[in-house]
């Protein structure tokens, strides 16, 4: 997601500013990068492009009245710059490019509400593709000759697949033959008329010959 523009940072930093009950009641466009907004407390710059340095902090502390001051930028800000709004009061928060808001000082941090509005500009998350998630598949009853659970994770699922496709368990089991019961007869003269005297020695006389 590319970074908010100027536009859409002013947009952010209202909704944002309205949302803890700061609306704007004065804004100024300071061409081409910052928009300046007053409130009844608070006095905010909104700065898109890079990074905002620590002159910018001086310049914004060199505005007289009592109103808190802030800063939102989309390029983040200068070593230099948080460490002057740190010492002198200045709120800095940093605009994500869904027009989310984060502190980035403590000043700002105190002004932080528990629940922020919801960002302007996220993306609607595609319904299809959420669908196909192995996350959001599970148990489901369908007629038992075509579709099956998994005996790992209990998925259920297509008889035609070999492997499960939520845990990647083997669904196809090898089927063993069934074994007929054998036929003894004597290697010598081939008669079928033989006595098993012990069970445990049974596999050894068919080996090695009866005699009789």
């Amino acid at each position: 997601m590319p970074e908010l523009t100027l536009e859409q940072a002013y947009e952010a930093a209202y909704l944002w500013l309205f949302h803890v009950d700061q609306p704007p009641t004065e804004v100024i466009e300071k061409p081409p990068e910052m928009v300046e907004m007053y409130s009844e407390n608070l006095v905010s710059w909104v700065r898109a492009g890079g990074k905002v340095p620590q002159k910018s902090i001086l310049a914004l502390l060199q505005l007289e009245g009592d109103r808190k001051k802030a800063i939102f930028s989309v390029g983040g800000f200068s070593t230099g710059a948080v460490s002057v709004s740190e010492s002198h009061g200045v709120a800095l928060f940093a605009l994500r490019p869904d027009g989310s808001v984060s502190a980035e000082t403590g000043h700002a941090a105190i002004m932080m509400p528990r629940e922020g509005p919801p960002p302007p500009f996220a993306e609607e998350e595609d319904p299809d593709a959420l669908a196909g998630s192995p996350g959001t598949w599970g148990t489901t009853s369908f007629d038992s000759s075509v579709w099956v659970d998994c005996p790992e994770c209990g998925t259920n699922q297509h008889v035609s697949l070999d492997s499960c496709r939520a845990c990647g368990s083997r669904l196809v089991k090898q089927e063993l033959a069934e074994i007929e019961d054998p036929d003894y007869k004597c290697r010598v003269c081939g008669s079928h008329d033989i006595e098993v005297i012990n069970e445990g020695l049974a596999v050894a006389a068919v080996a090695q010959g009866s005699r009789h």
